[in-house]
């Protein structure tokens, strides 16, 4: 976050103008020490961001008091947050705020243990500035259900309901001169701030193996095998309707993961065909013999029965299903 830093009377004014990560926090927390022993007002425009960089922003906003926040655009998700431990946050009439319990990445239960906690401490900093009734009836939504851990449950907000909730202390109208310098400084702000807002993301981006996957977000992985056992069953039962044909290039293709191509199905045609043509050559040329039918009964499975459940019992094996 680069170093934006206006003076305004007594009050010093800093920007919050990117998504909240660590160095976007760490540069932000610096600015407002070394301004401590100043009136600040934290000018906001942010999407949210990371609930542990959010949160160091606030635990220095509750150690320096007195900090005046004024919404310029937008204070979502952890921004939001931000502005209920504000001194007092004004808005724009153009103001929109977007409220949710926080979330994270979680790794481990001390991680889960953290997160709970801070919704704790929200939720008791909501109480304590809200009429729990009121926010219901303005938002159709309760405390608990904004709050509930099993589900993501999102509230936006205009200003004038901000300002209704209790939130926000005053609106002050935009005119379009105004608006007109607010886009070339947000603008401005934006282009100085891609670089190390990009750099952020990209430190934040995790990879998740399938372990991981599965440990984390078991619904998600249930779906994922499901969907890869239904293709695999598929494209096995596609290649099997040929075993009659050519039983060793079936078998070879299904262990290899080869898919139905034009090629192997033309191939298979052709070898089929030639083998019905020898077939009624043989037929026409060897003698009639008279035979009586013996009604028997059999369970053995065809050559393709047998591949397919070989094949699936093996799938089955694979991913955990059977032992």
């Amino acid at each position: 976050m680069p170093n934006y830093i206006q003076f305004y009377g007594m009050a010093k004014e800093l920007y919050l103008y990117s998504y909240i990560y660590n160095d976007v926090a760490q540069k932000l927390i610096a600015q407002m020490e070394e301004s401590k022993n100043e009136s600040i007002v934290l000018r906001v425009n942010s999407g949210g961001g990371s609930v542990p960089s959010g949160w160091g922003i606030i635990a220095k906003m509750i150690e320096i008091g007195g900090v005046k926040m004024k919404v310029d655009g937008a204070a979502d998700s952890m921004a939001f947050i931000m502005a209920l431990f504000a001194d007092d946050v004004e808005a724009l009439d153009v103001t929109t705020f977007i409220a949710h319990r926080a979330d994270m990445y979680v790794s481990s239960p001390e991680d889960q243990k953290w997160l709970d906690e801070r919704n704790a401490d929200i939720r008791k900093k909501m109480e304590s500035k809200i009429d729990p009734l009121k926010w219901q009836d303005v938002t159709g939504v309760s405390f608990d259900e904004l709050f509930n851990p099993s589900k993501r449950v999102d509230v936006t907000l205009t200003a004038k309901q901000a300002k209704q909730l209790g939130i926000v202390s005053k609106i002050n109208k935009i005119t379009p001169s105004e608006m007109a310098a607010f886009n070339e400084r947000v603008f401005g702000l934006a282009a100085a701030v891609e670089t190390s807002t990009n750099i952020s993301v990209k430190q934040n981006i995790k990879t998740m193996d399938l372990n991981t996957l599965k440990a984390e977000h078991p619904a998600l992985f249930a779906s994922v095998v499901e969907i890869g056992i239904a293709k695999e069953r598929d494209r096995v039962g596609a290649l099997a309707a040929f075993m009659p044909i050519d039983p060793e290039a079936v078998t070879t293709a299904i262990k290899d993961g080869s898919e139905l191509t034009q090629t192997f199905m033309a191939e298979m045609t052709v070898k089929g065909i030639n083998a019905n043509t020898l077939k009624k050559i043989e037929s026409a040329a060897a003698p009639k013999v008279e035979t009586t039918a013996v009604e028997k009964e059999t369970t053995e499975l065809t050559a393709e029965e047998k591949v397919k459940a070989d094949f699936e019992a093996e799938l089955d094996k694979k991913l955990g299903l059977t032992k």
